[in-house]
């Protein structure tokens, strides 16, 4: 999967943000993101990794201030913090809610 905004590719530029996903990974993507968010077992589907390239993805997009809370599931505390640094790394100002229900955040 691959977010872009005004960049280069192959000689076209990209003006607003676009989602690539391959077809070998078609299934996979269409597993995880489901209608209540990212779905799927922690450090197989989801992984820390995955956190911090979809906060960048976000604070590419987004810009501004951004509020991240975590449920009370024990990997709450490592996607969180990745995401963070995800979003912190695009010049975004992160607002960490910590232990939040989802309806709030």
């Amino acid at each position: 999967m691959k977010a872009a905004t005004s960049k280069t590719i192959s000689g076209a530029i990209c003006r607003s943000a676009r989602v690539w996903i391959g077809d070998a990974n078609k299934e996979f993507f269409m597993r995880l993101f489901g209608t209540n968010g990212v779905r799927g077992i922690v450090n197989r589907d989801v992984t820390a990794d995955l956190a911090l390239r979809l906060a960048m993805s976000l604070g590419t997009l987004t810009k501004g201030t951004v509020a991240v809370g975590q449920d009370t599931r024990t990997s709450g505390s490592m996607l969180s913090c990745a995401a963070i640094s995800g979003l912190l790394a695009t010049g975004c100002k992160v607002i960490d809610v910590g232990i939040a229900p989802t309806p709030a955040v």
